[in-house]
């Protein structure tokens, strides 16, 4: 179940979907608050492992990407003009 039917995206919507966190965090909450899925379900302990993966392995690149760009700012000096 997810907040929107992912299922009637084509292949290449339903891969990209997949791999956004939103999705994964919408479906948990909602097994949780809408459907009483408790931590020993399934579905809900899938879809927490999966955000905790996306977590390890996009957190770590968004700080690296955001680190580079603001030394490339920084050094333009574009930060100031804002």
């Amino acid at each position: 179940m997810h907040a929107f039917p992912i299922d009637i995206l084509p292949e290449w919507g339903k891969i990209i979907a997949r791999m956004i966190p939103l999705t994964w965090g919408i479906d948990a909450t909602r097994r949780a608050l809408l459907l009483g899925a408790g931590i020993s379900d399934t579905s809900l302990l899938i879809a927490i492992g999966i955000l905790s993966t996306l977590t390890v392995i996009l957190l770590p690149i968004g700080a690296l990407l955001f680190s580079k760009l603001e030394k490339a700012a920084k050094k333009t000096g574009a930060l100031g003009t804002y």
